[in-house]
């Protein structure tokens, strides 16, 4: 069986744990050690470090099911708590060609070539309006 996924600190409340198949379309198998209380975090963490797949390409259905793959959700909150087969899923990342440019004057220009999804950005902005109005950042 595969590498256990949820290592427990006190091992008399340990979860019992099951195998979970991960089957990709080309046939190729994962197999994995996992209790109810693994987290879908976890599982997806492990699926990177398998098969060099960015966590947030991964689908996995059950069935004919996507699964819904919140980061905090356990295998037992999908419903998943005997040995199971999943379907291993790697979608295409988003991307976008020549969106445009960003320009302060004719001497600072940026011209954005491609985004490909791959993470979230969160940032603050602060100015004193002493170089004109912020620009609009969809617009950016």
């Amino acid at each position: 069986m595969g590498p256990r996924l949820d290592p427990e600190p006190f091992p008399e409340l340990a979860l019992p744990e099951f195998s979970l198949t991960l089957r990709e379309v080309s046939g190729r198998e994962m197999q994995l050690s996992v209790s109810t209380g693994t987290t879908v975090a976890q599982l997806l963490q492990q699926v990177q470090q398998e098969r060099d797949i960015k966590q947030h390409l991964v689908k996995l259905a059950r069935g004919d099911s996507f699964l819904e793959l919140r980061a905090d959700a356990t295998l037992g909150d999908l419903g998943i708590a005997e040995p199971t087969e999943l379907t291993l899923l790697q979608r295409a990342p988003r991307v976008i060609q020549e969106p445009g440019q960003s320009q302060w004057n004719s001497d600072y220009v940026c011209e954005v070539l491609e985004i490909q999804e791959e993470l979230t950005l969160g940032f603050k902005v602060r100015g004193d309006g002493s170089h004109g109005s912020l620009q609009d950042p969809s617009r950016s």
